[in-house]
């Protein structure tokens, strides 16, 4: 029996359709990375995305529990109610409060101050001519300690390095009444270890 025309025509549709269904059932799977159908699937977790909260950290400057000195220059004990090493750059602040009940407040201070390395030429124009290094301490480099009355801002006391004050690195000094007193604390360019005792 002869074929028609329009018999081929309709067999070459059904050939095509059949072989987009083929491509859509059986070649998009694969080229999506999805196993064909009967194949065991391969299960990859999510990974789990966690976002840490930022967290501040405030440095503890007065001891858990108070801790005995003794300060053999005055023969006797003092009971430390602060300490604190840390550096002060560009006029940085710390306020330490504390009413004094058993005087005296006893405060001592050590500073490393900040250098400048600089290279300078010496006997210009001689055979001798060369160069040397100057290291000297850097003249912004300061720090200052007041102890402040606390409910009239008054100044008790002050004491420093640099600025107004001597290049003299290590210091102490006491305020020998009973009161309620703020200790401010400012520098720059400096590294100072701050003790403050009591009397017991």
């Amino acid at each position: 029996m002869p074929v028609t025309k329009n018999t081929a025509i309709m067999v070459s549709v059904v050939v095509v359709v059949a072989f987009i269904a083929c491509m859509y059932f059986i070649g998009l799977p694969l080229m999506k990375g999805n196993p064909p159908s009967g194949a065991t699937a391969k299960v990859t977790p999510s990974p789990v995305i966690t976002t840490a909260m930022p967290t501040t950290m405030f440095p503890t400057t007065v001891p858990q529990t108070l801790a005995q000195k003794r300060a053999d220059q005055y023969e006797t004990n003092y009971t430390e109610v602060y300490t604190s090493n840390r550096t002060y750059n560009f006029g940085a602040k710390e306020v330490f409060n504390y009413d004094l009940t058993t005087p005296p407040l006893y405060i001592l201070f050590n500073i490393i101050p900040g250098m400048v390395v600089r290279e300078k030429l010496a006997d210009i124009g001689l055979p001798t001519e060369h160069n040397v290094t100057a290291i000297y301490v850097n003249p912004n480099a300061w720090f200052e300690v007041k102890v402040l009355d606390s409910g009239t801002g008054s100044v008790v006391d002050k004491r420093g390095f640099n600025k107004d004050y001597s290049q003299m690195a290590k210091q102490e000094f006491m305020v020998r009444t009973k009161g309620d007193y703020r200790v401010e604390m400012a520098g720059n360019d400096v590294s100072v270890n701050v003790q403050i005792l009591t009397g017991n």
